[in-house]
């Protein structure tokens, strides 16, 4: 999970716009599964 968070970390200041929507969906499915 601690190596996903800083991949991602790297993704978001290759590319915002996929970070912020990587961000949004995880708040999505976070709030679908209760």
């Amino acid at each position: 999970r601690i190596l996903a968070a800083s991949k991602q970390r790297q993704l978001a200041s290759a590319s915002p716009p996929l970070s912020f929507l990587s961000e949004v969906s995880k708040e999505i499915v976070a709030c679908w599964r209760g």
